[in-house]
């Protein structure tokens, strides 16, 4: 089957269809990729959230949409 066939089955399915095709696709995919990490391992995650400037920068706004208001 060309692909051009698969995408206009797919365009005629209805929504929960083409819902389910794409969790079918993206588990396939996923499937391929070799893993980015380690599910038994702890890993860092960075957020702005617990920086210093994160917390002026917020305050900032928020004063400065205070006094425009």
């Amino acid at each position: 089957m060309q692909m051009v066939e698969v995408l206009n089955l797919l365009r005629d399915l209805p929504r929960a269809d083409k819902v389910r095709a794409v969790e079918f696709l993206n588990t396939a995919l996923g499937r391929e990729e070799p893993p980015t990490l380690n599910p038994d391992a702890e890993h860092a995650v960075w957020s702005p959230c617990t920086t210093n400037e994160s917390a002026a920068k917020l305050s900032e706004f928020l004063n400065d949409s205070q006094r425009r208001a």
